[in-house]
């Protein structure tokens, strides 16, 4: 027999890597490297399955090495399923009911039982306001009508305290007061840096400046003075304590002269935001000017190549 280029088609006999058996193959086929007598060798040969038990139901089930290794344990989508669920007791009807495993915090078994729960409410008192209002029994733990009290409450007993960088009074919430050594980020940061520590802004140094003769909380402070005195602008440092209708302390960071003052700052926090709305309200007369990390940023590319001792850090 001849093929198509008019050579000789020559066969040869080869033995079955899988089974054993002999099986012819042509010359293409032994360069090309056949192995196997059939598909049905060739396929038992590539079948590394392991069989393994079904967690769940205990019956044996093959998988490929590379599924063992992704974690398969179950049999099938139905016994998953099933492993994944876990048994609750409805807190109304007291009826168990089954859910997925990500639903382990619920407590009701239907909308019915939901609705019903939401009718079984408590009575509690706003310890601002001192008005009573009912609520479900799952938001007894909540203490006031609304944010406004809280916050509100929260100023009305807060504690007075020395910051322990700079010597100024501070106030702080009850429940800080124990932790809160620090009027601001600022002076936290310096004291971190005295210590040998990273301060949570590098740039932040409480020490006199000597080209300005004030000792500033940060480099923002002392920059902004800086820029002041660049343009002959004259300025007072913290001059004034404005007492504010909560009974706090606000103290302005300059003072420019009629009246004008400017705050430098560029971390906020929930009660210096609250003092700063407070002051505004209660001394309208007042212009009170904000530089924030914005602002400072415009100065900043404005002025430090032009000032000599302008801080970086």
């Amino acid at each position: 027999m001849t093929n198509m280029s008019g050579g000789f088609n020559l066969k040869k006999i080869l033995i079955c890597v899988q089974c054993g058996s002999p099986f012819t193959a042509t010359n293409y086929e032994v360069r090309t490297g056949r192995k196997y007598c059939s598909r049905d060798c060739s396929h038992k040969s590539r079948d590394k399955k392991v069989t393994i038990n079904c967690v769940q139901c205990g019956e044996e089930k093959k998988y490929s090495p590379i599924y063992i290794k992704r974690g398969s344990k179950y049999c099938s989508s139905k016994c998953r399923n099933e492993a994944m669920q876990i048994t609750l007791a409805c807190e109304v009807c007291k009826k168990h009911y089954t859910l997925g495993k990500r639903f382990k915090d619920s407590k009701y078994c239907s909308q019915e039982c939901t609705h019903e729960a939401q009718k079984d409410q408590v009575e509690i008192t706003c310890p601002n306001c001192n008005e009573s209002r009912m609520v479900q029994r799952a938001h007894s733990e909540r203490k006031y009508c609304n944010r406004e009290c809280m916050h509100e409450h929260y100023r009305r007993f807060r504690v007075f305290k020395e910051c322990e960088c700079c010597g100024e009074e501070f106030e702080i919430v009850p429940s800080r007061k124990d932790e809160a050594h620090y009027c601001s980020q600022n002076c936290a940061a310096a004291m971190n840096m005295q210590k040998g520590k990273i301060g949570l802004w590098g740039f932040a140094k409480q020490h006199k400046r000597q080209d300005l003769g004030v000792r500033f909380r940060s480099s923002w402070e002392a920059n902004y003075a800086r820029i002041l005195n660049a343009q002959d602008i004259p300025w007072e440092f913290e001059p004034t304590r404005f007492k504010l209708s909560d009974g706090s302390i606000y103290i302005p960071d300059f003072y420019l002269g009629n009246n004008h003052y400017v705050e430098v700052k560029g971390w906020w926090t929930e009660l210096s935001q609250a003092k700063v709305a407070l002051f505004l309200k209660d001394y309208p007369e007042i212009h009170l000017e904000i530089i924030d990390k914005d602002k400072y940023k415009i100065l900043e590319n404005s002025w430090k190549e032009k000032i000599e001792f302008w801080e970086s850090y």
